[in-house]
């Protein structure tokens, strides 16, 4: 009885002392000061996004203490940590901001972004709408409510709050009455904390408990007590989404092979897909359910109208509400203007833009404010890779291959060697030339983050063969297992 008074009173500590430090900035930076900072913030990334692709999706999280454990990594370097745990595969990043307990900072998370392309939640004791507007200055993309501490009506502010500067909060919870207040506040990302925060003891069963009263059109993220890679696979047939893994990553001498161990089937232990599958050209309802049946991740409808597999947004509009949740369909443009694929994009509810064209950098950045964006490259053995790093905001890269005057479709092979190279550390879409006899081949020597593929399964252009379908992605899955 005295332990869980005394660990209680950690959280209390806490918030009080989390409390005076927002009254005392409130009075040194007012909420107008704040106001002009987010105006000049970096683009937002899509955070949501990030975490419902399906994959292992690992919230990486960079946390130099912790109250139960006592500092968990010095020295921290909140910027070499965020590049290796984005090339070992972390679908987001988590960063601890709150300094007393946690010894984290605003400047971690800054630094953090900064050096890297993934979208960052800021991860603290929010409870003051000053405390939204000074993430989003802070150039954060997310951050935590935690439902325990907060009343509902304060709840549903800042969830609204969030939402208005085009951030989704990650909502959190402990117990089934947590969960339903988090839902009727509209929560669209509920996690469930499997540490109890009063008694700071942790069991993954909270987990499995919870999973049953979330909704299947919210993200489900399972966070604290991550050890393995059998944990995740169990939480993701359960339905979890995304997984927050924090102090296993910070104790770990090389943190960027502990997140690996947890994304990657050792042998012996059940295969998670990792590898996403696009099938692109889409033209009628009918390919676009086989292709969800055969295994797809993302469906492209291809708006270029010279392409053989040119849709009109009419016929986008009747196939768009077919589609499951899981799925992601990806508008295909090639040189149109940025203000008219914003408004395609929203119209139809797409996911994503892949842009096919000559796109400068800065129309990926004016899009990427609103969704995530795939530039596409055409590329030969002497492709320059750092012309890669021009496109900060892209959140993939399509390679296809090289063709004078063609834009994509070509049927030709792509470097597999200069994609292979451009993989690391970069989320690569292969394209080009792609089939059922070559693509487990492709996935074993270039592992892309993605794959790619058009008249690779067709009949005749626009046209999918169901059957090649069942046969490509089959042969992803092999090679992926290789």
């Amino acid at each position: 009885m005295s332990a869980q008074t005394n660990t209680g009173a950690v959280l209390d500590r806490i918030l009080e002392a989390r409390r005076a430090e927002v009254d005392h900035r409130k009075r040194v930076l007012p909420e107008t000061a704040l106001r002009y900072g987010v105006k000049a913030a970096t683009p937002l990334r899509n955070f949501s996004a990030a975490l419902c692709r399906d994959t292992l999706n690992v919230l990486a999280e960079l946390k130099p203490a912790s109250p139960s454990r006592g500092v968990l990594r010095d020295p921290f370097d909140p910027v070499a940590l965020a590049e290796t745990l984005e090339s070992a595969g972390a679908s987001a990043l988590s960063v601890l901001t709150e300094g007393e307990f946690f010894r984290g900072s605003l400047k971690n998370l800054r630094d953090a972004r900064k050096s890297i392309q993934l979208p960052v939640l800021r991860k603290d004791f929010i409870f003051d709408p000053w405390q939204v507007w000074e993430t989003r200055a802070n150039d954060g993309d997310s951050f935590l409510l935690i439902v325990s501490v907060l009343e509902d009506a304060l709840l549903c502010d800042l969830i609204a709050l969030g939402r208005e500067l085009g951030m989704e909060p990650l909502v959190e919870v402990h117990t089934a009455e947590e969960l339903d207040r988090a839902l009727a506040a509209g929560a669209r990302i509920v996690g469930v904390n499997n540490r109890n925060l009063k008694t700071l003891t942790v069991s993954v069963e909270a987990s499995f408990e919870l999973i049953g009263g979330i909704p299947d059109d919210c993200i489900a993220v399972s966070e604290s007590g991550l050890r393995t890679h059998d944990d995740l696979v169990k939480l993701r047939a359960a339905g979890f989404d995304a997984f927050l893994v924090g102090t296993h990553l910070m104790l770990s001498p090389d943190p960027a092979a502990a997140l690996s161990a947890l994304l990657i089937s050792p042998p012996g232990t059940p295969w998670v897909a990792m590898i996403r599958v696009k099938i692109c050209g889409i033209t009628n309802a009918a390919d676009a359910l086989a292709a969800i049946d055969a295994g797809a991740n993302l469906l492209g409808f291809n708006f270029y109208p010279h392409s053989p597999r040119h849709i009109a947004e009419a016929e986008v509009a009747k196939i768009r509400p077919q589609l499951p949740t899981k799925v992601d369909a990806v508008g295909i443009f090639v040189n149109a203007p940025a203000a008219d694929v914003a408004v395609v994009c929203k119209s139809l509810k797409l996911d994503a833009a892949q842009l096919h064209g000559d796109e400068t950098p800065e129309i990926v950045a004016e899009l990427a404010r609103n969704l995530p964006v795939v530039k596409a490259f055409r590329v030969e053995p002497d492709f320059p890779l750092g012309i890669l790093d021009e496109y900060p905001e892209a959140f993939a890269f399509l390679f296809d291959a090289a063709h004078t005057g063609q834009y994509g479709g070509t049927g030709c092979a792509t470097d597999w060697d200069v994609a292979r190279r451009a993989a690391v550390g970069r989320r690569i879409i292969l394209a080009g030339g792609l089939k059922v006899e070559n693509v487990a081949a492709a996935v074993r020597i270039v592992r892309p983050y993605g794959i790619d593929v058009a008249s690779g399964v067709e009949s005749r252009p626009g046209n999918k063969d169901h059957g090649l379908l069942r046969e490509f992605i089959q042969e992803v899955r092999r090679g992926e297992r290789k």
